[in-house]
């Protein structure tokens, strides 16, 4: 049974114990920034500056990864009750090729350091 037609269905015969509007979004890919976790970042950064002006010393490192493959320009979509969190119907989706961290680094300094940049590539089963 093709998606559309599923959800066609799903359109006319609502769950009368959910009776929610079914809608599709793209999946998140970062988790939600709750107030607790905002009021920790800015705690943080009010403790950074005031050691910065003790003169500490600061590196700040970053990664991200870069996914090849998969869903370059479709982005996964999940079905969800319309006004529900998406985040709450995020799924794993194995339809990436293979993926790279890349790692930076860079600091607060008086003098011109440079600063280490890796590009890491995960083990594959061979490699094992």
């Amino acid at each position: 049974m093709a998606r559309s037609t599923a959800e066609n269905i799903a359109h006319k015969h609502r769950d009368p114990l959910n009776n929610h509007e079914l809608v599709r979004v793209v999946q998140p890919n970062k988790p939600v920034l709750t107030h607790d976790v905002r009021d920790l970042r800015v705690e943080y950064a009010e403790w950074a500056t005031k050691e910065q002006e003790n003169s500490a010393i600061f590196i700040f490192v970053d990664e991200t990864y870069c996914h090849f493959g998969g869903h370059f320009r479709n982005k996964p979509k999940i079905t969800k009750p319309k006004g529900a969190d998406p985040h709450l119907y995020a799924r794993f989706d194995p339809a990436e090729q293979f993926q790279l961290m890349v790692w930076g680094a860079i600091g607060l300094y008086e003098d011109e350091i440079k600063f280490p940049f890796w590009i890491w590539e995960p083990e594959t089963e061979e490699d094992k």
